[in-house]
């Protein structure tokens, strides 16, 4: 009875992850083409001082720009208190490394449980790595054992403070089409278009967004597998270097000569690189946060300024085969329009309902 369940759970998470992929490329089809057909939309005349419209324009996209710079900064700030705190749970981390070392000699030394001459050889000869045996790894354990919960719990966190800040940019840009209609009360007709466009506006933004943050996780997965195997590979390499001496031995009583020379030479091994390893990785995180912060910035003003910029260049003369041309490009894409909601609405029943609200 559980196997078939779970046969059944398995295809419906598979399927809905198929769903949704679909569902999120549909989903940006649409606000793409919902962005453009308002920005085909005829900007309608009015009686205006487009060159206080304008100014008063600039002075809202001044203020959201300041908003997302200071949203930025209150972010990053987030993570340098994250990444400091994460520097002391490295540095306890690798004296747990540097403490056991003196018992994982003795493990792998004169206490060894490797009863023949041949297999101890034959492990100290390949670098501590032989046999379901693996030296380094063993030395490394206590510093990645005590660091991986925070590792995980921290790179949980990133994407959490990069969302955030996605929903503060969002939301400025929301506040200043709201505004900006407002500032247009007194022409009904601008004040339709710019709240038309301004929704297509803020769909095409999160659309962009996500985009934008989708890139930021990707670079966080690279930075955050492997690490362990960094701190081992670098412990691998000084095992290997502290057990040249062992290596050497030969002849009568070499046996117990190498498990010396191990118990010896083992507590040499440095964790002073290893514990670089992961606050370089974190330090990384934060480049990765400024340039993603910058991109959602970009791409806001940038949609933002595009979105409005006709309702004071109207002054400007605009022949009747743009006017008609504009006209016909509307026209086709009104329909596609709506036939990218309805595939989204039909994608969306697609979704499984026993994990639809997974």
């Amino acid at each position: 009875t559980e196997v078939p369940r779970l046969t059944v759970d398995v295809i419906d998470t598979v399927l809905k992850r198929k769903v949704l992929g679909r569902i999120e490329i549909i989903n940006s089809l649409h606000t793409q083409l919902q962005f453009m057909e308002s920005q085909l939309r005829e900007c309608p005349g009015a009686d205006i001082d487009a060159a206080h419209l304008q100014k008063a324009f600039a002075l809202l996209v001044a203020q959201v720009k300041n908003k997302m710079q200071a949203s930025s900064q209150k972010f990053q700030q987030n993570l340098s208190r994250m990444r400091q705190r994460f520097t002391t749970d490295v540095s306890e981390a690798a004296n747990e490394g540097r403490q056991s070392l003196r018992s994982q000699a003795a493990h792998f030394g004169i206490k060894t449980d490797v009863r023949h001459h041949a297999r101890y050889k034959a492990l100290i000869v390949r670098d501590g790595c032989y046999d379901g045996y693996d030296i380094a790894e063993s030395v490394g354990r206590p510093m990645v054992g005590s660091l991986d919960k925070h590792w995980i719990n921290l790179f949980h966190a990133f994407p959490v403070v990069a969302g955030e800040l996605l929903e503060e940019v969002q939301a400025s840009v929301e506040k200043l089409n709201g505004d900006f209609a407002v500032k247009l009360s007194n022409s009904p007709g601008l004040k339709e278009l710019a709240q038309s466009r301004g929704s297509a506006t803020a769909n095409q933004l999160r659309s962009k967004l996500k985009e934008v943050l989708g890139v930021f996780v990707e670079s966080l997965q690279e930075l955050r597998s492997g690490y362990d195997d960094e701190i081992t590979d670098n412990l691998r390499a000084q095992v290997g270097s502290h057990l040249r001496e062992a290596k050497m031995e030969s002849g009568t009583g070499s046996f117990a000569r190498r498990k010396e020379s191990v118990t010896d030479n083992l507590p040499r091994v440095n964790f002073a690189y290893p514990e670089t390893i992961p606050s370089k990785r974190v330090a990384s995180v934060d480049e990765c946060f400024r340039r993603t912060s910058k991109k959602m910035t970009l791409a806001a003003t940038s949609l933002v300024d595009s979105c409005y910029a006709d309702f004071w260049q109207k002054q400007l003369d605009t022949s009747e085969h743009e006017r008609r041309t504009k006209n016909t490009l509307r026209e086709g894409l009104e329909p596609k329009v709506e036939e990218t909601l309805a595939a989204l609405e039909n994608c969306k029943s697609m979704m499984p309902a026993s994990v639809a609200s997974a």
